[in-house]
């Protein structure tokens, strides 16, 4: 039954832009981090366009208020990226990124991020100017 329903077993069935979001202190037994962090791998290493995005601090369910934020706001980036109006569009940015896969180019959704709440290598790729992160302290 775990075979069957493993998401590894389908790694390679996934054609479409994916985003895995996960809790850095996930304490539930059945979804543990790492099966994210192998999964992307896994997806990776199939040529499929991924994303995962670690949030520190956080456990199954998200609490605190900064990354329920960047959990809209990693959503909201994703969406507006890879779920264009025209499919067409859309088909032909996932070959473009396939074909820079295999030839060993490394596209900038196809890695593991780590939401720290700023001043990370993330910083200089968000397109809104009037995005401030506040300490966890200080919410």
């Amino acid at each position: 039954t775990y075979v069957e329903m493993s998401p590894f077993m389908s790694a390679n069935k996934i054609k479409k832009p994916i985003l895995l979001i996960h809790g850095e202190e996930d304490n539930n037994s059945g979804t543990l981090t790492m099966q994210s962090d192998r999964f992307f791998n896994a997806l990776k290493g199939h040529g499929a366009l991924c994303r995962l995005v670690i949030l520190p601090f956080e456990s199954h369910g998200y609490a605190a208020r900064e990354s329920i934020l960047h959990v809209l706001w990693e959503t909201d980036r994703w969406l507006q990226k890879h779920c264009v109006p025209n499919s067409s569009d859309a088909s032909a940015e996932l070959d473009a990124c396939r074909d820079e896969v295999s030839k060993g180019v490394t596209d900038s959704d196809n890695q593991t991020v780590v939401a720290s709440g700023g001043g990370g290598p993330e910083l200089a790729d968000f397109e809104h100017e009037g995005f401030y992160s506040l300490p966890r302290s200080l919410l």
